[in-house]
């Protein structure tokens, strides 16, 4: 008898122990989610100070500069100097062009209004006059709704992955593929780059490129969905993003 009431207090207190288990993994959970929603409001708050910074006084000043070049390329048609005012002027369109992109992938507002879709072409073609990379777009499926806290997160990741290809990796040739699976979003993003050594990926120091790919899978993990990377050096980097479609029942 005392052994059974023993046994039997035992059992009573493992699975106490256990619920307490699951109870503090449940809170830790939810812990680095709501961490995760801060991280990501005062990231968008940072970009929506920068997009009205850009807006409101770079582009207006590289639009006046660029004005001003002009009128005295104009006065100055037989000075020798009028082609280097030329040359200068065509600069600063250019980069009014990339200041405009640059505050347009900024927009939350304007990307609430695209999707997601739209931002990632739009983010390749940054790509394609910012640093002359060739890029390809591909989107297949019945595009269906995300939901814009999700849609702004996955553009978030997508930036970056695109953001280590084209600083990092050598690359040359960038490819962002969605498909709208009917359970999951498949976002996939390759690159021709140097490439890494995935098994590495944990020892590398927090700045390191490595360490930025698995700060994308962790995010993406916090909100039930998966990031693969596969990789070796010499053959590039694919990053593929599988996120359940919002009532799937995933």
């Amino acid at each position: 008898m005392i052994g059974l009431i023993a046994v039997s207090l035992g059992f009573i207190l493992l699975r106490r122990q256990h619920r307490r288990q699951q109870a503090q993994q449940r809170f830790e959970a939810f812990r680095e989610r709501e961490v995760l929603r801060s991280q990501l409001e005062i990231q968008d708050h940072t970009l929506l100070q920068t997009h009205l910074e850009l807006q409101t006084h770079l582009h207006p000043r590289l639009a006046q500069t660029r004005a001003r070049l002009e009128t005295l390329a104009e006065q100055w048609i037989e000075s020798p100097e009028r082609p280097a005012l030329t040359e200068a002027v065509e600069m600063l369109k250019q980069a009014e062009e990339e200041v405009d992109r640059l505050a347009q992938s900024l927009d939350r507002n304007r990307g609430d209004e695209w999707g997601l879709q739209k931002r990632l072409s739009l983010e390749l073609e940054r790509a394609r006059h910012l640093g002359g990379f060739l890029t390809q777009f591909q989107c297949i499926g019945q595009p269906y709704a995300l939901g814009e806290p999700n849609e702004t997160l996955l553009f978030r990741l997508a930036q970056e992955l695109l953001h280590n290809a084209m600083t990092h990796s050598g690359a040359t040739q960038l490819t962002v593929h969605i498909d709208f699976d009917p359970e999951n979003l498949i976002l996939i993003i390759t690159d021709n780059g140097r490439g890494f050594d995935p098994d590495a990926v944990a020892q590398q120091s927090p700045d390191s490129l490595s360490s930025g790919l698995e700060r994308v899978r962790q995010r993406i993990q916090l909100v039930q969905g998966e990031c693969i990377l596969n990789s070796q050096p010499g053959w590039g980097t694919r990053a593929e993003i599988r996120f359940p479609r919002p009532g799937s029942g995933i």
